[in-house]
């Protein structure tokens, strides 16, 4: 009588790049939701995850600055490594430190974008003109700033 242990196991390794600057990106959450395991990249935007049970998996990458996430359909072989590349779009609201709108360059028309619930306080703000209410946050790169000077987000 032969025992054979074969492993039903597989790896899966690759890189997540920034899609602008074509260069890996450190400390991106790597996960696979269907087995909640996952990792992050290493300084050179690298990444493996080991015993995989063997199919298919859809593999999500993650990271805040940059907008949804980069998501890849994966199989997971015996004993084999699958490599991947995912690539992580920058976000075009990425504002830091006192606005000013991208048309007319000024700061005094910039007010604030609220997402979420909306409290008394946030309707009164808002009626004022003070503040533009957003409504549910779609994704990581949501406008933060409205310039009321020419209508745009930014």
């Amino acid at each position: 009588m032969i025992l054979c242990r074969c492993q039903n196991y597989g790896t899966v390794e690759g890189i997540v790049y920034d899609s602008i600057e074509k260069q890996g990106i450190a400390f991106v959450n790597v996960y696979i939701p269907k087995i909640r395991t996952g990792t992050i990249t290493d300084t050179t935007g690298r990444f493996k995850i080991e015993n995989l049970k063997l199919g298919e998996y859809e593999i999500k990458a993650s990271l805040i600055g940059y907008g949804r996430p980069g998501v890849k359909e994966i199989k997971i072989y015996q004993d084999s490594t699958t490599f991947i590349e995912i690539n992580l779009a920058q976000c075009k609201y990425d504002y830091f430190g006192q606005p000013s709108c991208p048309i007319c360059n000024k700061t005094d028309e910039a007010i604030p974008i609220v997402y979420g619930e909306s409290t008394k306080n946030i309707l009164r703000k808002a009626k004022k003109g003070k503040i533009l209410i957003g409504g549910c946050p779609i994704s990581n790169c949501d406008p933060h700033w409205y310039c009321k000077r020419d209508k745009i987000n930014f």
